[in-house]
Order: C-alpha cells, then structure tokens, then sequence
C-alpha cells in the first residue's frame, strides 16, 4: 500500500502504513516530541473562531381563555400547535406534535366514550367505542403501545396519561397489551333519570339526588300536591319542627325528617314533645296519633342493674312500671341482659353515693366530701377528715405504700392510673424521672380491688339499687341509635361490575346524613370502597366540594387504584413527594383551590404539612367547645 504525498490538515500527526493483525492498514503516527494534548487545544481554539453554537428559545405565550381549565402539565393545542402547560404559561413543543396530537386524538374520544356513559343511550355509545377502537388502533400502528417505553417518556409528566394506559392491560414479559374493557362494554352506570308513579318511589329516588327531603321535588315528579303528597308518604315522613303551622305550605324542608331519623336520637324528648303538641291542639294536616303511636312505640329498652341478684332486677323493674308477669320470654331476656353498667368514674353518678361508699370501705373511720367539677374539665375531687385520713383503713387496708386509699379512689373518679416515678439526677446535674414498676403494680393492684368492691357494693342494697336505676332511666336512657337505610342509593358512575353490599349502602347514608362517622367493620368488608363511595356521593349531591382521602403512605397506591377502579371516570389528585417540597407546596395548594377534583389523596405526613391559617384554627377550637359544652 501505498501513501499519497496529499496533506491532511485535520491529523495530528503522520499518515503510514500499519502491518498489525497480519495485514496492511492506515495509521497515524506521532512526531518525536510531539505534544497531543496542546495540538488539541488549538483546534479547540481554531473551532471557536468559526463556529457558533445556535441557541434554541422555547417559545412561551400567555394562557388564553379557552384553555384556562388546562391542568398543569398537559398537552393542549392552539392555533395549529402542541403547547403544554406550566403552572401560568403555555410553551410550544417542537419535537413529536405528530405523536402528541395522535394522543390527544384518543383522549378526545375516550372523554366522549366516558361522558355518553352517563347517559342511556347505548346506541349512541356503541358508535362512540367504534370510533375510540379506531382511534386508538391507528396510535398503535404509528407510535406503538401507550405503556412503551418511548411513549412513557414523552408523556409520563401529562396528568391525563394515566388515563390513556388504563386503555391497555398489561399481560406480561413478551405479550402485546390487551385493550381495556371500555373498547367493547359499559364501564360506569348511567346517572338515573329519576322518574316514579307514587310518592313512595319518589321519596327513595328524591334521597337518592338530593339526601334530604324535598317536597317540592317530589310533587313535580309525580305531578301531585304537597297535601297529597304529605297523605300518601305518612308514616315514612315525620315533620319535626318546633310547632306545626297552620298549612304544610308553611313548612319547610329541614323541618321534615324521614323514619329512621324521627325514631332515633333523644326520643324520650321526642316523646314529650308529641304529647304536649296533642294537648295544645294540632292542624288536621298532621297526624298526631301516627306520630304518638309511633314514637312511643321506639322508645328506648329499659335499662336494669347490672347484678347477678334477680331480686334486686325485678324489684327496678317494678320500680319503673314494667310488669314483668306480661312480658314474652324474648322480651324478658332482652329486659335482664341489658344493664347499667357503672365504676368509680361514672360521671352521672351522685357525690353522696360516692361518700356514703368511701366512708364505708374505711370502716367510717370519719367523713369525707365529695364534689364533681363540670367546668373547665370534669373533675372529681375527694377528701377526708383528719380522723378518716389518718386511719389505717385509708393508709394501709385499702391504700398502697405510695398512695392512700383516698388518693387511690380520686384516681378511679378521675378514670387515671396512679404512676410513681423516682428522681435521680444524670453525670450533667439534669434530674431524671424513672418509673418504680413495683409501686406502680402495687399501687394499681389495689385500685383495680377498690373498683372490684364498688361494683358489688352498688347494687347490693335494693333502695339505692332502685334510685340508681330509676335516675339512669330517666334521665340518661333517653337515645335510640339511628339504623340507616341506604338500599335507594344508585351510585352513578360507579364501575357497573361491582355492587355495594347493604352494610356499605347503610354507612354511605350515614356518613350522608351524620358527615362524622366510624367506619368500624372487620378486615374485607370493604372499608375504602366505602369510604370511596361516601365521598363520591357527597360531592355528587353538592354537600362537599372539596373531598379529601388521608391514608398511610403504605396503602396510598392501593387506595389510589381501588379509587380509579371504582370510579374510571374520577378526577382525582394524588401529588407525590416533589409537589410537596417547599417551593412546589403553594403551587399545590392553589392547583387545589383552583381545579375541581372529585377528590385529593394525601398521605397523613402530606396532610399534616399543610399549614391552615390562625383565624381557621380558632374557628375549629370554638366549634370543638361549642359540642364538648352541648354535650355535657
């Protein structure tokens, strides 16, 4: 091989011939001294002289009008371009618009698809699936799956491309996806168009929209008046105002209650309030003996004391006007097995019961004062005569080394265990508290033996036993818990394929109804689909607006996915731990504040970081005692 004697400006070094490997090749040979990192540099240098790197700018516009409801993040068009939105702008993307506006395309669609769901007119629909199958297959062919990796990359920022790979399930390493089930059937309920020939039905279906009691709703749906409305409903709606007016037109719909609500609650009060309605005379819109008979006939059981002496029940009994002779087995049992249960701590308790107890337990070594603090905080304080503290009975009978009998009982009013702690001080000086596990047991021991002798002491004596109970019954067994019927409830756009059991219908009502509720059920008796279906419902019927889910940060995922498969159709927010950083948390709080979510899902160490304002804070103080008073 031969070198051409033509010189190559842009090699350092000399152009030869290389025979390695068995052959003839062209190589570059150094110079002798020849300095490779300073012969780089000046072409560096030489390059810089010519050549300027172009300097791309994204262009940015001002969100117009029309795409204000843009959510953060998602691709929009305007004008013949794909824009994505920032938080206050819209920035032109250059690369992809092609792909982009495929997407978009099929986002369309399926908003169309998941709108028409709503609505009963599957013809209508099954047009729509046609054209979303042709959408989307036309995507696939050009720009591949929506869960590949390219597509991943492109669009994994946009909030609405989690529902653009819900079209398509995964089945497995190897295997093209599946099309989701909304390409071929109904994957919500269509929202009721309620309609009804009597006032029965439109009653469940008024609940159903509204939750509470709407006459004027419910006569224009069956084309029927008030008055003959109120006839056909009674015994199914109650009126519960303070005084019937003279006409039903005069009533409003906060004063109407429906069954479950009027035979709960205080009923005793209830009761009473019916009765002197009957005496001061009554419009002849109202039926006051279907009231009376019916709310006297839900009155609360009876209450007897909890003591294995049957003397002592049947004597309470009597003493309540119970005739027990006239009483089925199965009322009698349910009479005897339900109880007052009572301790040192029970706040409705007398003070002179718990004297005349104390003085006896110690043997009425001398006299004690007893007195029950209501306010601030419901406090019990107990003394004794120098005579009754001094006694051996107060200090080593029933007390402890480290607590006296006395101080020992105050504990049980005051529903507190008695702790005793050693001080020592550290190397530094610093006084530490340590707790004396002996004394304490000690101590706790012969609490738990005072509270042991109350109970059998309570009951023992059958003319207190009957002042006790007599005082419990008619004054504090005055409430019968309310049993919710939630079976008119239709829940719209829900997954069709899945059905609420009665239990979970019961709570949604409840928590309709009371907004405050426990959901208390076992494990697998489907407490987030609940909660789920409570908080749908609550924005549906214009209750809440905006509806926050707080959960571990272990289940957020699952909660997440069981939202979206309960309600495919759901806006919901789930920001993640970037949006919760210091300079994102404001922009969060406004996206919030400023976009209609079906729902927010935060983890509790999101919720706890969300910072309310002192006005808010107090406003919630007065609320807690404004119920902590009422319900003294």
């Amino acid at each position: 091989m031969s070198i051409s004697p033509f010189k190559f400006r842009n090699i350092l070094g000399e152009l030869t011939v290389s025979k390695l490997y068995g052959g003839e090749h062209l190589g570059v040979t150094a110079p002798v001294n020849f300095d490779l990192r300073k012969e780089i540099s000046k072409i560096g240098k030489a390059i810089a002289k010519f050549y300027e790197p172009s300097v791309t700018q994204t262009k940015v516009i001002q969100i117009p009008p029309q795409l204000q409801k843009v959510l953060p993040n998602a691709f929009c068009e305007h004008e013949g371009q794909i824009y994505r939105r920032t938080d206050y702008q819209l920035e032109l993307i250059v690369n992809q618009q092609q792909r982009i506006r495929a997407a978009m395309s099929v986002a369309k669609i399926l908003d169309l698809v998941l709108r028409m769901q709503q609505y009963e007119d599957e013809k209508e629909l099954a047009k729509l699936r046609q054209i979303l199958n042709q959408k989307y297959d036309e995507f696939v062919i050009r720009f591949g799956h929506f869960t590949s990796k390219e597509n991943l990359g492109i669009f994994h920022d946009d909030p609405n491309y989690y529902r653009l790979r819900a079209l398509e399930i995964d089945r497995g390493k190897g295997k093209s996806p599946a099309k989701a089930p909304i390409f071929h059937q109904r994957t919500v309920r269509a929202t009721p168009r309620y309609r009804a020939d009597n006032a029965k039905d439109a009653l469940a279906q008024c609940l159903d929209a509204k939750s509470y009691i709407d006459l004027d709703w419910i006569a224009n749906l069956i084309d029927k008046s008030i008055s003959t409305v109120i006839t056909e409903l009674e015994g199914d709606i109650f009126y519960n105002g303070t005084i019937p007016p003279a006409t039903v037109q005069e009533t409003t719909n906060t004063e109407w209650t429906t069954r479950e609500e009027f035979i709960s609650g205080n009923v005793v009060n209830r009761l009473n309030k019916i009765i002197a309605w009957q005496e001061s005379g009554v419009p002849n819109w109202l039926n006051i003996d279907k009231y009376h008979q019916t709310i006297s006939s839900n009155q609360p059981v009876p209450c007897l004391p909890e003591t294995p002496d049957v003397d002592i029940k049947v004597r309470c009994a009597v003493k309540l006007g119970i005739n027990v002779n006239g009483m089925t087995t199965d009322e009698l049992n349910l009479l005897l097995h339900n109880t007052i249960r009572v301790k040192l701590g029970t706040s409705w308790l007398p003070e002179d019961v718990i004297k005349e107890f104390s003085e006896q337990l110690l043997s009425h070594a001398g006299t004690s004062t007893v007195k029950f603090h209501h306010d601030p905080a419901n406090i019990w304080v107990i003394k004794g005569d120098s005579k009754l503290v001094s006694s051996p009975q107060n200090k080593t009978e029933w007390g402890s080394p480290s607590h006296t009998a006395l101080e020992l009982i105050e504990h049980a009013l005051n529903q507190k265990d008695p702790k005793i702690y050693d001080h020592i001080k550290d190397k530094h000086g610093n006084v530490i508290s340590i707790l004396n596990v002996e004394a304490t047991t000690a101590s706790r021991t012969m609490q738990d033996k005072i509270q042991t002798a109350f109970k059998a002491w309570i009951w023992s004596e059958g003319d207190r036993a009957e002042q006790l109970c007599l005082h419990y019954n008619q004054y504090h067994n005055l409430y019968r818990d309310t049993v919710y019927d939630g079976s008119h409830l239709t829940f719209p756009n829900m997954a069709p394929d899945f059905e609420m059991r009665s239990h979970q219908r019961n709570f949604v009502r409840r928590v309709e109804r009371q907004r405050a509720s426990f959901a208390a059920h076992r494990v697998g008796y489907g407490k987030t689909a609940t909660m789920i279906a409570a908080g749908m419902e609550l924005k549906r019927k214009g209750m809440a607006h905006k509806v926050m889910h707080v959960t571990m940060k272990s289940i957020l995922p699952g909660y997440s996915k069981e939202f979206r498969r309960l309600y495919p159709e759901a806006k919901i927010l789930v920001p993640n731990a970037q949006d919760f950083a210091k300079d994102r948390r404001r922009v969060l709080l406004s996206q919030i504040a400023t976009h209609n979510y079906d729902a927010i899902i935060l983890t509790y160490e999101q919720f706890f970081n969300l910072q309310i304002s002192e006005s808010t804070e107090l406003m919630f103080l007065e609320e807690v005692r404004f119920v902590q008073c009422k319900s003294r």
